[in-house]
């Protein structure tokens, strides 16, 4: 019965311990990140969401044969595909997808891990993100394109010039594609200068015939072609032949000599299901499958009606004129057709429901260690069982009852007529875990209700405790039996003497006053010969230090040190360089939040960061709960130097500030082991009515108080913490490190001219230019000399990976192009580190006015004359003698046009495309005017028919008149890696020698089929579009910014900071407050109690031999004498109720006196085998009466027991 409470005690002190542990190590090893979470409780009926793409059953009516198989002539038309009235709205739907409008119904993914297939897909559900916080996960029927090509130039034949001739030898004899078609009239120009591009499809090795020289059309009598489908291209991807004139020495591959590709390809039209992920923006598709052929022809007309060979140029040209000598291109091409063929059929799709519809949300997820969470999860378990275990254990034991029947004589004195009666099992656990009942058995109450009180329901009511009668109990040195002891003595109102003078007597409780030692063999008086006596020196004996002070010291500093550093370290890890944030103390006070840098760590494409300001938090409410019992035991040294100056200097009877036995017994519980049972106790007795219970002195007012202070602060440290947690937030955000420095003339993140490629105008300055520079009569920068030039432009215009620069237009600082460095890049999950920075750039600005519909018209409602509108050269007409004709009428060979004007003139056009302006013409200053023709139709197979409504951007034959304004400027650019945003500041025109220079480009019409094929989409959409200034204007300056990035080089950047991707963590001001608040309250507490124990003095006593030294002996007690301060025994008698189980069982040894001063508890109690009593419980009769309490069961020296 003393072994296994023990091994239990110490079990829950462990897991007590082990759980503060856990929870620390859960807390220093968890991280956060962000996620995307579905929501499957939410219920989204997939029929209600129209998520998925068909074809719309309305356009291709095909009774019998099935929605796959629409009818052959669906939307065929002699213009061209889906051209008819009846079919308007198709190709302007097809535009807008195609060219991925804000306004189109669906758009097109590339899937890059899928083969390069293009999926068509529903615009609504968007990639979470800061700005996007719900989406959802969906399946839906969807169609696919995916294409495989093969491009056969370097295998066709090949004249001596180097142009293809047959590529027989290639399996296609249909190329280069000839005007072999006698029931078509002949065009105006040869074939192959009128219409050089071509995408055409192949059947059975036929290509059918062309209807109005684009549409092609195949003979009724050809079988349908499976799917893939083949398709044949010719594209001659610089039409006007400025670049590379001069033919090449080497082997051509992608593009012969006139820079014309020839290509085959197999192409599938595909129906399946496309699942869509909104937290990485993935679509997968699967359960894909072949449309039918009847549908596949029908699918591949727009591609062979050359609706998107125009775009298919523009965007394979950068990469392919960068390096004509590609040898595989074959992968760009291949994707390209395959977007290319499914945008164009965005206007004959309809939505339709999705099969599965999961709502989904950005979450952010706990990383919980598994070790730490199964520590703290195993120890709850551990607890668990051990509760489990006691409360089976206490289910099976039982015990009688005890019954308190009143008598005649204690009836008459008010006690109750009807029997009471308590389990005996429920007394002796009130025993065993309470000093009351002990208490109340030595200071019985001499009023006859003893037996009564024994078996009392609550431990306060078994102590005798009226103010009439009560002792009041005092400590010190006591005469108790025949030895001087430190001990506890009876302070009794009414003295001996009976003279009315208080008194002390000797402590002898009544469980001893019957003979109790009878069984024992008596001590021999030998072994009494030299025992020390206690006596009392007046030397002052302070606390000790490293036993109490040191201790109590580390507790005020570490809680204020905890506090001071949890405000410190959320106030110093302020994000340094945090855009728009401003720190200081007074700032976050007025913000009610710290903003904390948690750092992070990259894994996958997660980041995880701690949030270690609740690590510390946790740790101030563990500081609190694990050192509040040990103040308690400080509060015992200053009450007991109290108790022991009152006790040696008795007060008169009306200012006794001792205590009764039962505030003794209280003090017990709330100094030696404080918990919310013991406090509880000693305030039920404190709020009792002053006719039921003895006055409250100070010395038990003033500990009760400060238990309930430190009793509130453990609670209110935990409150608060859990407000903390649960108030804390995290985010991600971008970071400066404003104290890395580096040397910004090493890194190059600026963008200069390369004075190296012209002579400098001494005159003018280093950037002022001389005009003629770059120019040749083939087109700008077309020299042997600057060969590298144009190559490196189109990688930059076409943003290819290898680019050294790449444009942005910055949208907010009207639609303004930069051109910027390609090595800083946004911040992300793959990019933890980059770079903020100022460094000098490049920039164009373009403002442009449409004014087709101000210039005069003919009855065909085809442009004639734009003099009213200011641009007497539009429409621009073969006038300049000096040039060779052309083979072709001019507006039919060169419809497109960018040109510059300087003073109403346009110069002169060298091999038909190149602009140049006499030595007599003065540079223009900047802003440039540049006017421009754009037929944005060139084979006009949209819209053929005259319109009869008044025209827009475009005129009846879809071509746009504009004259533009353009600003080339000098600037400083400033970046921020984490919005990935650009700032253009402090700009100003460049020199007019080096605008001449830089116009170049656009005027030599290296940009043109570029912006037209930029500006097709929606345009084409929207053909009576009243103002597409701002469309033409932002894609004409990104054009001509890109154009001339082969003439720029890197330079030094003004100014570069290096920043990083980083973890911010939120605590609001209130409960971090808090949780500091009650650490220094606390801390505060413990100074307050260090300097009450520090001014806590008392006397010494000393145990010192009574005869002179002690005989030399075996057995015995020690020759030197023993000492110690009365306050650190005073201490241990208000912390620990072993020092008065001594004083009721003593050893009667000789040596109970230097016991009863040892400094710890466990060597005051006499505990020698042989000699120790034995205690039972239950009944018992002590001093006539019978009461329920303990008894000495000693062994007789028979062997057998005694009951006494």
């Amino acid at each position: 019965m003393f072994v296994e409470p023990l091994i239990m005690a110490s079990i829950l002190l462990f897991l007590n311990y082990a759980i503060g542990i856990s929870d620390l190590w859960l807390h220093s090893a968890t991280r956060s990140t962000a996620a995307t979470l579905a929501l499957p409780n939410v219920m989204t009926s997939a029929s209600d969401v129209e998520l998925g793409v068909a074809l719309s059953k309305s356009l291709c009516p095909s009774p019998g044969a099935g929605a796959s198989a629409p009818s052959l002539d669906c939307l065929a038309h002699p213009n061209g595909w889906a051209a008819g009235d009846e079919a308007e709205k198709i190709m302007p739907a097809s535009w807008l997808v195609l060219y991925n409008a804000t306004t189109a119904p669906f758009r097109v993914v590339t899937l890059a891990d899928q083969s390069n297939t293009a999926v068509i897909v529903s615009t609504i559900p968007k990639a979470l993100g800061p700005l996007v916080t719900s989406s959802f996960f969906y399946e839906a029927p969807t169609l696919a394109v995916r294409s495989s090509c093969n491009i056969i130039t370097g295998n066709c034949t090949q004249d001596q010039k180097g142009h293809v001739t047959d590529c027989t030898n290639a399996g296609a004899p249909f190329l280069p594609l000839k005007w072999n078609f006698t029931e078509q009239s002949r065009p105006k120009c040869d074939f192959s200068i009128c219409f050089p591009n071509r995408i055409f499809g192949v059947i059975d090795g036929q290509i059918g015939s062309f209807t109005d020289y684009t549409i092609q059309a195949f003979d009724p009598n050809i079988t349908l072609a499976s799917v893939p489908m083949v398709l044949g291209m010719q594209l001659q991807l610089n039409p006007d032949k400025v670049f590379y004139e001069n033919p090449r020495e080497d082997v051509t591959h992608t593009v012969d000599r006139r820079d014309t590709l020839y290509a085959t390809c197999q192409i599938e039209y595909l129906s399946g299901v496309v699942s869509y992920d909104p937290g990485t923006d993935r679509y997968v598709l699967y359960e894909e499958n072949y449309v039918s052929p009847q549908l596949a022809s029908v699918l591949w007309g727009p591609l062979i009606s050359q609706y998107g060979t125009n775009r298919l140029i523009a965007d394979i040209l950068g990469p392919i004129m960068s390096d004509p000598s590609m040898l595989l291109p074959s992968n760009l091409i291949a994707s390209n057709l395959a977007r290319i063929a499914l945008g164009l059929l965005g206007g004959v799709m309809q939505r339709t429901p999705a099969t599965s519809v999961v709502p989904a949300r950005q979450g952010v997820l706990g990383l919980y260690p598994v070790a730490p969470v199964f520590c703290v999860a195993g120890i709850l378990y551990a607890y668990a069982f051990c509760a489990i275990f006691i409360l089976f254990i206490s289910l099976s034991s039982s015990s009688y009852t005890v019954i308190a029947r009143p008598t005649k004589g204690t009836a008459s004195k008010g006690n109750p007529s009807s029997t009471k009666g308590e389990r005996a099992l429920v007394l002796a656990q009130v025993w065993l875990t309470n000093p009351l009942p002990l208490i109340a058995s030595v200071f019985a109450g001499k009023d006859g209700r003893d037996p009564q009180r024994s078996i009392a329901d609550s431990s306060l009511n078994m102590v005798f405790d009226e103010e009439k009668g009560v002792d009041y109990l005092e400590i010190g040195r006591m005469k108790i039996g025949d030895e001087m002891k430190f001990g506890l003595g009876r302070r009794e109102r009414v003295a001996p003497d009976g003279k009315g003078t208080p008194g002390t007597s000797q402590l002898q409780p009544r469980l001893l006053m019957s003979s109790t030692r009878a069984h024992l063999p008596e001590v021999d008086e030998r072994e009494r010969d030299g025992c020390p006596e206690i006596i009392v020196s007046n030397q002052e004996r302070r606390i000790p230090v490293f036993r109490a002070l040191l201790p109590n010291l580390i507790v005020v500093l570490f809680s204020t040190g905890l506090a001071i550093f949890i405000i410190f370290w959320l106030h110093k890890h302020q994000p340094q360089g945090l855009a728009g944030y401003q720190s200081g103390f007074l700032q976050t006070i007025r913000n009610g939040t710290f903003i904390v840098d948690e750092s992070y760590q990259v894994k996958g494409r997660a980041q995880q960061a701690p949030l270690r300001g609740l690590t510390f938090s946790s740790l101030a409410t563990h500081t609190i709960n694990l050192t509040s019992s040990f103040l308690m035991a400080q509060v015992a040294y200053c009450v007991a130097s109290l108790w022991l100056e009152d006790s040696r200097w008795p007060a008169q009877p009306s200012e006794d500030h001792n205590i009764t036995p039962i505030q003794y017994g209280l003090l017990l519980g709330i100094l030696g082991a404080p918990s919310v049972l013991s406090v509880r106790n000693a305030l039920r007795y404190a709020l009792r009515r002053e006719t039921r219970r003895s006055k409250l002195p100070s010395m038990f007012i003033e500990p009760l108080i400060m238990a309930c202070i430190l009793l509130f602060l453990n609670y209110a440290i935990g409150i608060s913490d859990l407000w903390l947690h649960s108030a804390t937030r995290s985010t991600t955000a971008t970071l400066g490190l404003p104290n890395v420095v580096t040397p910004t003339s090493e890194i190059r993140f600026g963008v200069a001219f390369n004075n190296s490629l012209c002579s400098p105008d001494s005159e003018a300055g280093v950037t002022a230019v001389t005009p003629d520079c770059l120019s040749h009569l083939n087109g700008w920068a077309a020299g042997a000399e600057a060969e590298q030039i144009m190559p490196a432009s189109w990688l930059v215009l076409y943003n290819a990976t290898t680019a050294p620069f790449r444009v942005v237009t910055l949208k907010d600082q009207n639609d303004t192009a930069v051109m910027v460095s390609t090595v800083p890049r946004a911040l992300g999950p793959l990019v933890p580190s980059s770079f903020s920075y100022e460094a000098p750039t490049f920039a164009v600005r373009s403002v442009c006015k449409v004014i087709t519909r101000d210039c005069a018209q003919n009855r065909q409602g085809q442009v004639k004359n734009c003099s009213k509108a200011g641009a007497p050269y539009l429409p621009l007409k073969w006038n300049f003698t000096d040039q060779p004709r052309p083979k072709c009428d001019f507006d039919i060979c060169f419809p497109n046009r960018i040109f510059g004007v300087i003073d109403g003139q346009t110069g002169s056009f060298y091999n038909n495309t190149f602009q140049s302006f006499g030595p007599n013409i003065t540079a223009q200053s900047v802003p440039l005017t540049l006017a421009m023709q754009l037929r944005l139709n060139q084979d006009e197979v949209v819209y053929h028919n005259p319109r009869e409504g008044d025209i827009g951007a475009v005129d009846s034959r879809d071509t746009l008149y504009a004259t533009c304004q353009v600003e080339y400027l000098d600037g400083t650019l400033s970046y921020d890696p984490g919005t990935d945003r650009y700032i253009l500041s402090r700009e100003i025109h460049v020199p007019p020698q080096l605008a001449s220079v830089l116009w170049g480009p656009l005027i030599s019409q290296y940009g043109t089929n570029r912006l037209i094929a930029d500006i097709l989409g929606p345009i084409m959409s929207d053909p009576t579009m009243l103002v597409p200034s701002k469309l033409i204007a932002s894609n004409l300056a990104r054009i001509a910014l890109g154009l001339i990035g082969g003439v720029m080089q890197p330079t030094g950047a003004t100014q570069v900071v290096p920043v990083r991707q980083g973890v911010l963590g939120l605590y609001p001001v209130a409960p971090v407050f808090c949780v500091a608040g009650v650490l220094y309250v606390y801390a505060f507490v413990a100074l307050f109690i260090l300097f009450a124990v520090v001014s806590s003095k008392s006397y010494t006593v000393i145990a010192a031999p009574a005869h002179g030294p002690a005989k030399e002996r075996s057995p015995g007690p020690p020759s030197l004498t023993n000492q110690e301060g009365a306050v650190v025994l005073g201490q241990l008698w208000l912390t620990n109720p072993l020092p008065l189980v001594a004083s009721i069982f003593s050893g009667k040894d000789g040596r109970d006196p230097q016991r009863s001063i040892a400094n710890r508890s466990l060597n005051m109690v006499y505990d020698q085998e042989g000699r120790a009593d034995y205690l039972a419980i239950g009944t018992t009769e002590i001093g006539g009466e019978v009461k329920f309490g303990l008894r000495r069961r000693g062994k007789s020296v028979r062997g057998s027991e005694e009951t006494l």
